[in-house]
């Protein structure tokens, strides 16, 4: 450096030394750019600390004030049950009723036991109804006694005339059935229990209509009114396809029928087959009936 300074002021031309001058401003000026990129960098690098240094404030006093919203509540409810007072107030709340109904009783338990003691001596005063069979209890006397049985002897005519008279549970309109035109004058006279009457009208559409079991269901009902159990009976078994509304009556029918007609076996079958169904209408008769017969 020394031998080319001592050239340029000894023998360099005036080219060379502006060449060189041109050379030093260069380099001066890279300096001067590496100076200000060097301040940049560090400008850049505060800023970023400084950038990072809020956000990682603002995290903590985040999480403090979460952590101090979490602790608070439960401070509240820890710290509450703990007093005395509150303890004493629980104490007088609770229910202090039972202790003096204990000692109510000590003032005159004389009088006190004797009007609760009358009552259940009285209550127990219905025994009677016990000692009748459950299905008379359950059921109303029949509107209508029975018809004559016709049975031999006026013993056994009698004993089962009054049997009879407790299981007459029939009656007019019959159930599910609707008389068309045909049938309107008998509908009336078995409405008014004219039963000969409306029976002399049903032969006549018998031999004026085709057999049915409409007119087999209404010569069968006023022939067991009129007391005739045979007939009644096999016109009831006559019934080719009845309806289902017929058939819980129809069933009973047929039990009082067979009665009637001196076979009670038949008809006691009957009665067991119809008590032994769960929501049959005729099933509290028919248990009234098995009471009386067995």
């Amino acid at each position: 450096m020394e031998d080319i300074n001592k050239y340029l002021n000894d023998d360099a031309s005036e080219e060379e030394r502006a060449a060189v001058d041109r050379l030093s401003e260069g380099f001066t000026a890279l300096r001067i750019k590496g100076k200000v990129k060097a301040a940049a960098a560090a400008r850049a690098r505060a800023k970023r600390r400084r950038r990072n240094n809020a956000i990682g404030l603002v995290f903590l006093l985040l999480t403090f004030f979460f952590a101090v919203w979490l602790w608070f509540p439960r401070k509240e409810t820890v710290s509450s049950p703990l007093t005395t007072e509150d303890v004493f107030e629980q104490e007088n709340t609770l229910p202090s009723a039972p202790k003096p109904v204990e000692e109510e009783p000590v003032i005159d338990i004389e009088e006190e036991v004797l009007p609760t003691e009358i009552p259940q001596e009285e209550a127990p005063a219905a025994p009677p109804v016990r000692e009748i069979p459950i299905a008379r209890a359950e059921l109303p006397p029949p509107p209508y006694g029975a018809p004559d049985t016709y049975l031999r002897g006026q013993s056994e005519q009698k004993e089962g005339k009054e049997l009879l008279d407790q299981l007459w549970y029939t009656g007019y309109p019959l159930t599910g059935l609707k008389p068309t035109e045909e049938y309107l004058a008998v509908d009336e006279l078995l409405r008014e229990r004219t039963f000969t009457t409306a029976y002399v009208r049903l032969q006549r559409l018998d031999r004026q209509l085709a057999p049915n079991d409409t007119l087999r269901y209404l010569q069968a009902y006023t022939l067991l009114e009129m007391g005739q159990g045979p007939e009644a009976l096999t016109l009831l078994d006559q019934l080719e396809t009845p309806p289902v509304e017929w058939l819980p009556q129809v069933e009973w029918y047929r039990g009082l029928a067979s009665l009637l007609a001196g076979e009670e076996a038949k008809a006691l079958a009957i009665f067991e087959k119809i008590a032994k169904k769960i929501n049959d209408p005729y099933k509290l008769q028919a248990k009234k009936a098995l009471n009386l017969y067995q």
